[in-house]
């Protein structure tokens, strides 16, 4: 028996790979070495390629005994060479003169192999086939799931059932997709997802297959991209079962979707919803969830229905708040006249395309508790006397809180609130020192010549005290008017030395001499002629 190799179970050459890491690829690369994925021509060779590069170098021409060939094929690798493992007993028996096989616990001439449950010389009894057919008819145009394949999944096989112009896609719980994702079509290949390889096909004309040896190391979510009706798709995979806490036969059990649920809206967009059950597959009766696993749940599917607007109706808003806290009130709410559309967006339309005769009303009464007796009080009055000590007054009332209605005052006095008070001392600013008060001066007694002109003169005194004598203004003064011309001849026209022909010079007609009208000047004016114009001339005899 040959030493068994260290790397059994290790995927790929992650452990060989740790062995020769000390090894320098190029002159300037110290560590860090890769290794490829790639089926090289010689699988039982190391090769590797160097951070920063492009290119392999083949490090060790002979990898450890029992180095896996591929990721995804249970060849294994002895003495440089690629050992295919025993499939069945029939294939030990007729090839096993012409060469060597080894068995799955890495043993050359072992006839130890992998069961369906990939447990090596195992009795297919530690897993459960579960299996189906998804062909639930679906909308196009987007992604839809299709069934969860859960973490340890082997020998995991997903097919369309015939060809069309759909494409199978993978992605995670968390919607990170590996394959087909993104509205992007990849090109058929082996993609290391989950732990293990999945080997993506078209078979026939295009009909989508994805296998994977398995066991996966999460849950895995299977997607078709629609662009034509569902032609179903075919699954099937191997879960291992803890027969400590599963006392059913889950390969008996499978999700389903229910019938579609009626729309969830008459109009503006509503969902259908398929929920995902548990079914017995003899019968297809619904079961508890219970009986599916580990199987996952898968998601229920949904799709939109009723796309078109919904006709216009009444959208009423909530009731604002009470315009008061007490007594009688009104509240007010906003009423419009609005379309929902197809896209679900909400446009205000005229309110004559609403039943006018079914519009909800905008405002109503609101009536809440009596409003409690409470003393109003007004703004203080000024303070009187506007200087030194005063007083100062304001009304105060007995009213509603709400300031709506005057009470009887003994209504406040049971409330048990004082009454504020209604006067209150006060002191505007420090009065002046008692002083003089003139007014303005009047009229000069005379019109033209000298006279006199009067004013009031009063004592001002806000705290009683008189003011000094001493200082008191002159109530009285003397003034001159101004004379006019005519007023002038008159003050100055007069008898001169009173003397006593002064008639006689009026009656014989003597006035219009020069002489005459200077010594009798008032005489002559006063007996009917001007002192510019001569009198009327009285001739003798």
């Amino acid at each position: 028996m040959y030493e068994r190799a260290c790397c059994v179970a290790m995927y790929k050459r992650a452990c060989c790979t740790a062995m020769y890491k000390s090894q320098t690829v190029l002159s300037d690369v110290q560590e860090s070495l890769v290794v490829s994925v790639a089926e090289q021509a010689k699988p039982c060779a190391l090769v590797c390629m160097a951070e920063g590069y492009n290119f392999y170098t083949e490090r060790v021409s002979k990898v450890i005994d029992g180095t896996r060939c591929y990721p995804d094929k249970p060849h294994i690798c002895i003495n440089g060479e690629c050992k295919v493992p025993i499939v069945d007993s029939a294939d030990a028996t007729k090839f096993y003169h012409y060469f060597q096989f080894v068995g799955c616990d890495g043993y050359l001439g072992s006839r130890k192999k992998e069961d369906v449950c990939r447990v090596c010389d195992g009795d297919n009894s530690t897993c459960k086939t579960v299996s189906g057919i998804f062909d639930k008819p679906l909308p196009n145009g987007a992604y839809q799931e299709v069934v969860t394949i859960p973490k340890g999944a082997v020998y995991v096989q997903i097919s369309e059932a015939s060809f069309s112009t759909n494409y199978l896609a993978l992605k995670d719980v968390k919607d990170k997709y590996y394959i087909n994702g993104d509205w992007t079509i990849d090109w058929p290949r082996k993609f290391t997802v989950a732990g293990t390889v999945f080997h993506y096909k078209l078979s026939g004309q295009r009909a989508g297959v994805l296998q994977a040896l398995g066991p996966t190391s999460e849950d895995l979510v299977v997607m078709m991209l629609l662009q034509e009706g569902n032609r179903g798709i075919q699954y099937q995979y191997n879960l291992p079962i803890n027969t400590s806490s599963t006392l059913h036969d889950i390969s008996l059990y499978t999700w389903r979707h229910s019938p579609w649920f009626p729309c969830t809206k008459s109009c503006s967009t509503g969902k259908l919803i398929s929920k995902a059950e548990c079914v017995n597959k003899s019968d297809g009766r619904t079961v508890n969830d219970t009986y599916c696993h580990p199987q996952p749940r898968p998601r229920d599917h949904m799709k939109q229905c009723n796309q078109q607007a919904c006709p216009p109706e009444w959208s009423v808003g909530e009731w604002l708040e009470c315009s008061r806290t007490c007594g009688e009130g009104v509240r007010t709410r906003l009423v419009a006249c609005v379309q929902v559309g197809g896209d679900g967006e909400r446009v205000v339309q005229d309110e004559s395309e609403c039943e006018k005769g079914s519009k909800p009303p905008t405002q109503e009464d609101c009536l809440l508790q009596r409003c409690p007796a409470i003393w109003h009080t007004f703004e203080w009055s000024e303070c009187a006397p506007s200087c030194g000590p005063g007083e100062r007054t304001r009304r105060v009332v007995c009213m509603t809180s709400d300031s709506d209605s005057y009470l009887d005052e003994r209504q406040c006095e049971e409330s048990g609130e004082v009454k504020p008070a209604a006067r209150q001392t006060c002191v505007s600013r420090r009065c002046p020192p008692p002083q003089w008060r003139k007014g303005e001066w009047g009229q000069c007694s005379v019109s033209c010549g000298s006279g006199t002109q009067e004013r009031t003169v009063q004592c001002q005194s806000f705290s009683g005290d008189p003011c000094d004598p001493a200082l008191r203004p002159p109530a009285v003064r003397e003034c001159q008017s101004m004379c006019s011309d005519e007023e002038e001849i008159e003050s100055n026209c007069e008898d001169k030395f009173k003397v006593a022909y002064c008639p006689l010079v009026f009656n014989f007609g003597y006035c219009e001499r020069p002489y005459f009208q200077t010594m009798c000047c008032q005489t002559c004016t006063k007996g009917g002629a001007p002192p510019s114009m001569p009198a009327t001339s009285v001739r003798k005899g």
